[in-house]
């Protein structure tokens, strides 16, 4: 789902940075180990979590930008705020980087 909002990283806004619709948001949910299918075939559902999932396309960037957006993704865990399309409001949550960078 393309979501066309603000984003702030460990309080820098980085809105700026963001191609247009480059923020997609994604929920993935986490089974447990009793989900599958039973003997009669019906489908057992067993989430035991949800994982928000947030990717990113920048513009192309200066060096200064991407070194200062290098440095916010450096941590394994930052603060993320945004506004969450299910919820309708501006959410804040402790999410995992994954930094993927393509020339």
């Amino acid at each position: 789902m393309l979501i066309d909002s603000g984003i702030v990283i460990d309080g820098t806004e980085i809105t700026n940075l963001i191609a247009y619709n480059g923020l997609t948001w994604k929920r993935n949910d986490v089974d447990g180990p009793n989900a599958g299918r039973n003997i009669n075939g019906d489908m057992i559902r067993d989430r035991v979590g949800t994982k928000i999932r947030l990717d990113i396309k920048c513009r192309l960037l200066t060096g200064e930008e991407h070194s200062m957006l290098m440095q916010l993704l450096m941590p394994e865990f930052v603060q993320v705020s945004y506004d969450a399309p299910v919820m309708g409001r501006l959410q804040r949550r402790c999410m995992r980087t994954i930094t993927l960078l393509r020339f």
